[in-house]
């Protein structure tokens, strides 16, 4: 380590920052949310790191909590704008595909929390659910059934995440 920044800083005459400065194997390492690896046919491949899109999960999770005073239209924008701009950053990395299908169904599913939330009371979910197709009866059988689940599992039923599509 040391001979390594000698000679950064004699014959290349840079600065070397020995507190951020580390040898690590490169699977471990993240440089700007990518992150690196050799599959079995050792070819080098860059990812995105998972501290990255954890940090994306944050700010989509800030934005859609109810606290927040915004509308739905203007939620929307903002989410798509972030999702965009990191979208943009992040298609150097190879294949993002899967991840990128996660983070969509993440978002989705807090948006039809909002949603689910904001009709509050069992009168008003059985009325915007009649309003978005689903027969009364069956809407009477699902409120008793979503009613019963936790917040996170609500918008998974079939009626709420087939009629709610938001994106």
């Amino acid at each position: 380590m040391e001979s390594v920044i000698s000679f950064i800083e004699k014959r290349l005459k840079l600065k070397v920052n020995r507190d951020k400065t580390k040898v690590q194997r490169y699977s471990l390492s993240s440089l700007l949310g990518f992150g690196f690896h050799t599959p079995r046919w050792k070819v080098w491949n860059i990812r995105v790191s998972k501290k990255s899109i954890n940090r994306v999960k944050e700010k989509c999770r800030v934005i859609t909590t109810r606290n927040n005073g915004l509308s739905e239209e203007a939620r929307i924008q903002k989410l798509k704008l972030l999702i965009r701009g990191w979208i943009n950053y992040i298609s150097i990395a190879g294949s993002v595909k899967h991840q990128l299908l996660r983070l969509d169904s993440y978002v989705q599913n807090r948006l039809r929390i909002c949603l689910w939330k904001q009709w509050k009371r069992p009168g008003s979910r059985f009325r915007q659910l009649c309003k978005l197709g689903i027969d009364k009866k069956r809407t009477g059988y699902m409120l008793i059934v979503i009613e019963s689940m936790h917040v996170w599992h609500r918008p998974l039923v079939y009626c709420v995440h087939f009629l709610i599509i938001i994106l």
